[in-house]
């Protein structure tokens, strides 16, 4: 339990550790180690519950006592999520209920009815479909896990790899013909991030070019994916994980040479919350009410609504700053049961969905499947121009890629941020909105109004998971309503949840202790900050003590409590 309970306050021991060779920088930001909020936590993870493989309920005794022993002892690590669905026992959902209520933030939840169709619906890609097939893959889906922070896996018998991508840069270039909206005085419209398009004339414009560039995208992430794992063999091996993965002793093959019987590889979307916000406001003020132009709105986004900029004329302040509280504050909003927000949700997904379907054929044709004869030398031409001169993964390791979509950010929302404009309800460079979640301060239907909106999105569509983060405001916290909260989750079809409990009173005490306490020396620091060290969130998908968070994830977390 003491290993367990680690809290690291400071980084400068880490310093030493701080460092790139070849194996990590494969795949790897440089903030990681940085980041003394991501250095509490193993990655490692419990599943209890749920289903197995033959379909029937997998809840028992051992099941209790998991739960039971997390809620005595609130550590942040491991992490626990509970599988449940439609026949989970009345007794596991009392039990869940009441944990999350004591703890204050678990154990997360996991939606069989939503994960196990999504999940079956990816491993059956490229699978001959028999009776027999069907049933295999079935039984693989029933008995999914997760890794990590949230990512979907199979149990023992799959490797997974993914690649990030925020939505906001399709935005951005679906308004500014394939420019970023971030200014930089050196460039005419901004960085050119993807191929040119029109200045949209109408929203239908808008929607269609959003498309051309997210499939550009989606595009360089899928081959991301093949490319990674195409060198992976040579920089990091795993051995000893191997050993445990399914397939890789009886074939005799590292997990990175193809030994693992499945392999995953996901597409993750980051900032869809983002995108329903602007677009929607853009539809609102710009095509429906011509309030104001899309060249207006564009100036706006590159002046981050005139915030702090006293060199601009009143004009145009005042201006940006009436755009910026139509866009804030008079629009509708992701997760807020919101019947257009829904649905432009819904047209955006739809969108993705296609997206990745779109690039994954593409993708296996390039660096996957064996290709005809009189076809090899105009393929291996256009994998050369991506990059990789070598022979297709299906003919050197025997691998078939499973390609899944997901929507979420990790812990990495922060950092996600700093590249993309400003937008409806976030400056420039900013945070963009936590996983598949409303942005911090825009719930106003309460959690029950995110649930309603979940139940329209077919989230069985997206089997690289798509997580929710929840806070509910301490006042109103009751084993009841978090019952609810539960319940409804079930049935209206969210996939996955984080729940906390917490006050914005509170988290703001700790960010401004936080922002004091870096002016002070280290001990007298750690010391102030200990007398909250009980406090744990959701970040991403781990949690950690309040105090570890970075600033700005502190300032994010402080505008999430939100009553039923």
């Amino acid at each position: 339990m003491k290993c367990a309970a680690r809290l690291n306050l400071t980084s400068q021991y880490l310093i030493k550790q701080d460092h790139v060779d070849y194996a990590t920088v494969l795949g790897t930001h440089p903030y990681y180690i940085d980041q003394k909020a991501g250095v509490n936590n193993f990655l490692q993870n419990i599943i209890v519950g749920g289903k197995k493989p033959d379909g029937t309920d997998a809840t028992n005794e051992c099941t209790y006592l998991i739960i039971k022993a997390v809620e005595e002892v609130n550590l942040t690590a491991p992490g626990i999520y509970v599988r449940i669905h439609k026949k989970s026992p009345e007794k596991l959902i009392n039990m869940i209920s009441s944990s999350i209520f004591r703890t204050k933030n678990n154990p997360s939840l996991l939606n069989d009815e939503v994960m196990i169709p999504a999940l079956y619906n990816a491993l059956i890609q490229d699978e001959e479909d028999t009776p027999e097939t069907r049933k295999k893959m079935k039984e693989l889906a029933n008995d999914y896990c997760v890794d990590g922070c949230w990512e979907p896996i199979l149990n023992g018998k799959s490797d997974w790899t993914f690649a990030m991508m925020v939505g906001m840069q399709a935005v951005e270039s679906a308004l500014n013909q394939g420019a970023s909206l971030k200014k930089d005085d050196a460039l005419f419209r901004g960085a050119k991030v993807s191929p040119t398009t029109p200045v949209p004339k109408d929203f239908s414009d808008v929607m269609k070019y959003l498309e051309m560039h997210l499939q550009f995208f989606v595009d360089q992430a899928i081959m991301s994916l093949f490319m990674y794992y195409m060198i992976d063999e040579n920089a990091a091996p795993s051995p000893l994980f191997s050993a445990y993965l399914e397939g890789c002793m009886e074939k005799g093959l590292d997990k990175t040479s193809g030994g693992a019987n499945h392999n995953l590889g996901g597409i993750v979307l980051g900032s869809v919350p983002d995108m329903v916000n602007q677009l929607a406001a853009i539809r609102l003020w710009v095509y429906e009410e011509n309030k104001y132009t899309l060249e207006q709105v564009c100036e706006a986004i590159r002046e981050n609504f005139g915030v702090g900029n006293t060199s601009l004329p009143k004009e145009k302040l005042k201006l940006y700053e009436n755009i910026r509280i139509d866009f804030d504050t008079n629009s509708p909003k992701f997760g807020d049961s919101d019947v257009e927000a829904d649905r432009l949700t819904c047209d955006i997904l739809d969108i993705f969905e296609r997206c990745v379907k779109n690039s994954a054929e593409f993708g296996k044709k390039l660096f996957q499947d064996e290709a005809p004869e009189k076809e090899w030398r105009k393929i291996a031409s256009l994998r050369a121009l991506a990059g990789y001169y070598g022979l297709p993964l299906g003919k050197t390791f025997n691998i078939k890629m499973k390609i899944t979509a997901g929507l979420g950010t990790f812990e990495q929302y922060n950092w996600q941020g700093r590249g993309i404009a400003a937008s409806a309800n976030r400056g420039n460079g900013e945070p963009i909105a936590p996983n598949f979640s409303p942005v911090p301060g825009t719930t106003h239907a309460g959690i029950l109004g995110v649930m309603n909106s979940l139940s329209k999105f077919r989230l069985e569509m997206f089997a690289a998971g798509t997580i929710t983060d929840v806070c509910l405001n301490d006042d109103c916290a009751t084993e009841d309503i978090i019952r609810e909260i539960v319940c409804e989750f079930i049935h209206r079809y969210g996939a996955m949840m984080t729940v906390a409990i917490g006050t914005k009173a509170k988290y703001d005490e700790i960010y401004e202790i936080a922002k004091e306490a870096l002016k002070d020396p280290a001990s007298k620091a750690n010391q102030e900050l200990a007398r909250y060290a009980d406090i744990n969130v959701r970040i991403g998908g781990w949690q950690t003590p309040f105090i570890t968070l970075p600033l700005d994830h502190m300032k994010n977390y402080t505008n999430r409590p939100v009553d039923m």
